[in-house]
């Protein structure tokens, strides 16, 4: 009950992590675009006077060309930001692909662990514990050499817990590929003896 309160909390929290990643991404763009302004530049020299036009003109000259340098400046950052902003769907979408494949994986891993284990309460589970559990099939042949036969259900990682040895080392007695199947009747040489 508690796997599954710990994986409810962690699916959760995604959308609050998301969240935040995206309002730290909005001061982040809102920095770039507003900077501290600055304000144009004031030449003292080229108003000379209030009547003078030609200083009018070349003060208000200086004025839009400051203003273009802005727009350019501007222009830039809202390519950058563009470009930003593809990224970070690209990566939402991708993270928002693998989490479908991982909710799909864990489903299937649930049904597949519910239908190969019944669930029972904890005092029955205790009561058939003796019960079901299975004699060891053992042979010894010779100078030595054990064998197990394999029951059905049996896993090369239950027989290898059972009897203390890896998997590794089973596969290999046995001359078995990783992901060699094994089937119910089957001999497994335990060990090569002496």
């Amino acid at each position: 009950m508690s796997r599954l309160t710990s994986r409810q909390l962690k699916k959760d929290k995604m959308p609050f992590i998301l969240m935040g990643a995206g309002i730290l991404a909005l001061i982040i763009f809102f920095f770039v675009l507003f900077p501290k302004e600055q304000e144009p530049p004031e030449d003292s020299s080229v108003r000379t006077s209030s009547g003078d036009k030609a200083g009018d003109i070349e003060y208000r000259l200086s004025k839009l060309e400051w203003i273009s340098e802005r727009v350019s400046r501007l222009e830039d950052r809202d390519k950058v930001l563009e470009t930003i902003e593809g990224r970070l769907d690209r990566l939402e979408e991708s993270i928002s692909s693998r989490m479908e494949e991982m909710e799909k994986r864990l489903e299937y891993i649930e049904k597949k662990s519910s239908v190969s284990r019944p669930r029972t309460t904890e005092s029955s589970r205790a009561a058939k514990v003796p019960e079901t559990r299975k004699p060891r099939t053992v042979k010894r042949v010779g100078a030595g050499a054990r064998y197990h036969i394999v029951h059905a259900g049996e896993t090369l990682y239950q027989i290898s817990r059972s009897y203390g040895i890896s998997v590794d080392e089973l596969r290999r007695l046995n001359n078995l590929a990783p992901g060699t199947p094994i089937r119910p009747g089957q001999r497994l040489l335990l060990n090569q003896g002496n």
